[in-house]
């Protein structure tokens, strides 16, 4: 049985890195604590606004799980 890949932000919130279609490198006009915000939409069609500041992290550790080594 195959594990999910998570993600843990610096705000603690879970991000299941299998379950993205696509990570929106664009900052959003929203704000969310005081920062720029991003957008993850899920294979699903559920967003998700995270702190853009994760953005490089994020996408990287996305990435490795879709090349098969990020566990």
């Amino acid at each position: 049985m195959a594990t999910k890949a998570l993600y843990e932000t610096r705000d603690k919130q879970l991000v299941p890195l299998d379950d993205i279609q696509h990570i929106n490198g664009r900052y959003n006009e929203a704000l969310k604590d005081n920062c720029q915000t991003l957008t993850i939409i899920y294979k699903d069609g559920m967003k998700v606004t995270i702190s853009a500041s994760e953005y490089d992290w994020l996408k990287q550790a996305w990435e490795e799980r879709r090349n098969g080594r990020y566990r």
